[in-house]
C-alpha cells in the first residue's frame, strides 16, 4: 500500500519546524498509538546533520545491551573496541561511545524510558534501559527528538518542546486505507466515517476488513474502536497459519519486520501471508513494514506460538543471525557484525540454550539475563517436582558468577548469586555473605531486603529478622502498594510458614489501613495468624478457611431458618468411646463438650464417620428442629496464599 498522508503527521511537523526554528534543540511528540508520533519524528531530523543517530530500547532484559550496542554501529569504528572493553562496566562504556559523538549530530530516539522507581523493585535491565535513555538525552545534540505516549515531569527537565500528534484522517485519507471494494465495507466506512476519522491507520483497515466479513454492531461498537479489541476481534477470524506467522513476527526485535517475512511465512499459506501483509502490518512501503506492538503483546498473552515451538523459532533467529554475523566480519561491516552477534545471544538465552554459558559475552547484564532465564525455568521446574531443577539453579549462579567478574559492582548479579544458593540451601555463612554484599551495593531494593529477612526467617532467626525489618522500612519507605505486596506481605508469608504468628501480626500491623484493601493477600495471611494464634490461647475451633469477619455466622444455615444455638467446635481429643471437643459457647465463652460415636452419628455426621482429631465441627439448633451437625471439609491453611517453592526446612541446623 503507498503511503497516506495523515493531516496530524503534517500538522505535528509544521509545529516541530517552527519551534526548531525558534531555537529549540529538543523536541517530544506524543500521542495515542497510531498517531504517526513516530513518522514525524523521523521526518523532524531529516536534514543537513554530519550524523543522525536513531535509537530505541527493546522491552527485553538484555534490551539496553542491544541498544548501547546499536549505538556502536552508528558511530566510527572505534566504538567496538569500545563496545568488547570488558574491563569497563557498562555505564563506563556508554560515556566512552558518547564521546565520539560529533557536536554537529542529529538524535532520534524513539519510545525512551525515563521513569522508574530507581532502587525500588525494578531490575538492573528497567534500570539500564533507563540509564541508557537518561545519558544519551542529556548529551548536546544540534537537535533531538523523541516519541512518547504522554508528557512526563522528565520531559521538562530536559527542556523540551513538545508537540501532541492527534489522530485525525480525511474522508479521503479513511476511503483509501479501508478499501472499498464491497458495498458492505463502503458501507461501514459511511455509517462510521466521523469515528473512523480519528483512528490511527491500522485500525481503520483492521474495522473496514471485520466489516468486510460482516462483523458488525453490536460485536464491534462505532463509538469504541479501541485497538486491543479490534487485534483480538480480528485474530478470532483468521487461521492458525497467520497466528503463528504473527507470533513468530512478535520474537524479532528489529524495527522492521520486512526483511523476516519469508523466515515467519515458513509453512504458511500464501493467502494466510497476503492477509498478514496487508491487514496487520503497517508501514511507509514494502520495505519498512511494522507489526505493531498490540499484535505483538497479545500473541505473547494467548499463546498463539507453543513454548517448545517458541524456543525453537528462537533457535532458527539465532542460526539467522549467526549467519549475518559473519557475513558481516567478511564484508567488515563490524557494527553490523557486532548487533548480529548480540541478537544471536539474546534468541538462544530464551531458547534456554546451556551452551550460552560456556561463549564470551560482553557485557555483566547479559549473564544476568542468561542466569535470570536460567533461575526461572529451575523455579518452575522445582514448583512441579520435575527433574532438572537444581542443574538449571546452578547453571543460574554460575551465569551470575560471570556476571561479577565482569562487574563487582552488579548488586543485581550479586542479590540473585545469594539467592539462588538460598533456594538451594547451600553454606549458611557464604549465602549470608553474599547477602549483605548485595544490600551494600544497593541498599533499596526491596526484593533484596525482603529474601535476606527471609533467610533469617528460615535459619530460626527471628529476633535479626525482625531488625533486618525495620532497617528496610527506614531505607525503602514508599507509599506505593506494590512496596508492602513484596516486604511485608511475603515476610509474614514466611514467618506464618515457619509458625511465627506473633511476628507475622506484627508485620502486618505496620501495613497502613488504606492499603489494604489493595492487597489481596493481606486478609487470608491475618486469617491464617489468628488460626495458628488459637492453638496457643487453647481457641481453635474454626478451620482456617473461615474468615474472621463470617464467623459469628454459622455455615450451614439454610435459607429462611432462624438459628436458636450455634456452637462451632474442634475435635480435640478421642477416648475410648468419648469425642471430646474444644467449642465456642454461645456466651462467648470456650468450654469443652463430649459426645459419644451414637450421638454423632443421631446429629447427622455418619456419613463422616470415622472423625479425626482436628475436624471441624458446627453444633446448630434452629427454630423448631432438632439439633444437628455438620462438618467442615478439609482446609489447607495456604490454599489462597503464593507456594514458596524452596523446601523450608533446608536450613534445619542453622
Amino acid at each position: 500500500m503507498p503511503p497516506v498522508p495523515l493531516p496530524s503527521v503534517e500538522d505535528a511537523l509544521l509545529q516541530a519546524k517552527d519551534a526548531i526554528s525558534k531555537g529549540s534543540r529538543c523536541i517530544g511528540f506524543f500521542g495515542l498509538p497510531g498517531s504517526g508520533r513516530t513518522t514525524v519524528a523521523q521526518k523532524a531530523i531529516q536534514g543537513e546533520y554530519s550524523l543522525s543517530l536513531r535509537l530505541s530500547v527493546p522491552r527485553d532484559d538484555d534490551g539496553a545491551v542491544a541498544a548501547i550496542v546499536s549505538l556502536a554501529a552508528q558511530l566510527p569504528e572505534a566504538a567496538n573496541s569500545i563496545v568488547k572493553n570488558t574491563s569497563r562496566t557498562y555505564l563506563e562504556r556508554l560515556a566512552d561511545l558518547m564521546a565520539l559523538v560529533p557536536k554537529e549530530a542529529a538524535l532520534f530516539f524513539d519510545e525512551p524510558q525515563l521513569s522508574g522507581e530507581d532502587g525500588f523493585i525494578e531490575t538492573i535491565f528497567a534500570v539500564r534501559a533507563r540509564q541508557f535513555a537518561s545519558h544519551v538525552l542529556k548529551h548536546d545534540f544540534k537537535l533531538k527528538v523523541f516519541t512518547a505516549s504522554r508528557p512526563e515531569p522528565t520531559h521538562e527537565l530536559l527542556g523540551a518542546y513538545l508537540v501532541e500528534v492527534k489522530r485525525e484522517a480525511s474522508p479521503q485519507v479513511v476511503a483509501q486505507l479501508a478499501g472499498l471494494d464491497d458495498p458492505q465495507t463502503a458501507d461501514f466506512v459511511s455509517r462510521n466515517a466521523r469515528v473512523l476519522s480519528q483512528r490511527s491507520p491500522i485500525e481503520i483497515r483492521l474495522a473496514a476488513w471485520l466489516a468486510s466479513r460482516g462483523v458488525a454492531d453490536p460485536h464491534l461498537r462505532n463509538t469504541d474502536f479501541r485497538l486491543r479489541d479490534l487485534i483480538k476481534l480480528a485474530a478470532r477470524r483468521v487461521s492458525s497459519g497467520a497466528k503463528t506467522m504473527l507470533a513468530r513476527l512478535a520474537l524479532v526485535r528489529d524495527p522492521t519486520v520486512s526483511a523476516w517475512l519469508d523466515w515467519a511465512a515458513s509453512g504458511v499459506k500464501p493467502d494466510d501471508r497476503s492477509l498478514v501483509e496487508q491487514v496487520f502490518l503497517f508501514g511507509d512501503d514494502a520495505s519498512s513494514l511494522r507489526l505493531h506492538e498490540s499484535i505483538a503483546e497479545l500473541s505473547r498473552v494467548e499463546r498463539w506460538l507453543s513454548q517448545p515451538k517458541s524456543a525453537e523459532a528462537h533457535r532458527e533467529l539465532a542460526d539467522q543471525y549467526r549467519t549475518r554475523f559473519s557475513s558481516g566480519l567478511t564484508a567488515q561491516r563490524l557494527g553490523a557484525a557486532l548487533q548480529a552477534e548480540i541478537e544471536v545471544v539474546h534468541h538462544r538465552t530464551i531458547a534456554g540454550d546451556a551452551q550460552v554459558l560456556n561463549d564470551t559475552l560482553y557485557f555483566a547484564e547479559q549473564y544476568d539475563a542468561l542466569g535470570r532465564a536460567f533461575g526461572q525455568r529451575g523455579e518452575r521446574l522445582m514448583k512441579r517436582g520435575a527433574g532438572g531443577a537444581v542443574s538449571h539453579l546452578r547453571s543460574a549462579i554460575a551465569c551470575y558468577e560471570r556476571a561479577l567478574e565482569n562487574d563487582p559492582r552488579d548488586w543485581y548479579a550479586a542479590h540473585y548469586l545469594a539467592f539462588n544458593h538460598d533456594v538451594l540451601g547451600g553454606d549458611v555463612v557464604q549465602i549470608e555473605e553474599q547477602y549483605r554484599r548485595a544490600l551494600n551495593l544497593r541498599p533499596t531494593f526491596v526484593w533484596g531486603r525482603s529474601r535476606w529477612i527471609r533467610f533469617l526467617v528460615t535459619c530460626g532467626r527471628y529476633n535479626e529478622a525482625m531488625a533486618a525489618f525495620e532497617a528496610a522500612l527506614e531505607v525503602c519507605a514508599s507509599d506505593n502498594p506494590l512496596f508492602f505486596r513484596e516486604l511485608h506481605l511475603d515476610v509474614a508469608r514466611q514467618f506464618l510458614q515457619a509458625g511465627g504468628y506473633r511476628q507475622a501480626q506484627l508485620v502486618l500491623e505496620r501495613v497502613p489501613e488504606g492499603v489494604r484493601a489493595q492487597l489481596d493477600r493481606f486478609e487470608p495471611l491475618c486469617r491464617y495468624a489468628k488460626w495458628q494464634e488459637e492453638p496457643d490461647l487453647n481457641q481453635l475451633v474454626f478451620p482456617p478457611s473461615r474468615p474472621m469477619s463470617a464467623r459469628d455466622t454459622p455455615a450451614f444455615l439454610q435459607p429462611g431458618e432462624s438459628c436458636e444455638t450455634f456452637v462451632p467446635a474442634r475435635l480435640a481429643a478421642i477416648e475410648g468411646n468419648i469425642f471430646r471437643f474444644r467449642v465456642k459457647l454461645p456466651t462467648g465463652e470456650y468450654g469443652w463438650r463430649d459426645e459419644t460415636k451414637a450421638r454423632l452419628r443421631a446429629l447427622g455426621l455418619g456419613p463422616y464417620m470415622p472423625l479425626r482429631v482436628g475436624a471441624f465441627i458446627e453444633f446448630l439448633k434452629v427454630k423448631g428442629a432438632k439439633e444437628r451437625a455438620s462438618m467442615h471439609p478439609f482446609a489447607d491453611p495456604f490454599w489462597d496464599l503464593e507456594v514458596r517453592y524452596p523446601p523450608p526446612d533446608r536450613f534445619a541446623d542453622a
